[in-house]
């Protein structure tokens, strides 16, 4: 049923969608490496994720 909604969106749109969905992640990730610019010592962070990743061991319910 989606299929049938995808097909009425132009090439266009779904390009732009695109190139704003990339520069959107593109500028999270140069956010994230804002400590590293400032020579700060610490995990790289993932796009997204950042270093969330790191804690996953620490992790304990409540």
């Amino acid at each position: 049923m989606f299929a049938q909604y995808v097909c009425c969106i132009s090439t266009n749109t779904w390009a732009l969608a695109g190139i704003c969905l990339l520069l959107y992640l593109l500028k999270k990730y140069w956010q994230q490496l804002y400590f590293v610019r400032m020579g700060i010592p610490g995990p790289t962070p993932i796009p997204v994720i950042g270093s969330v990743y790191l804690f996953k061991d620490d992790w304990q319910p409540i």
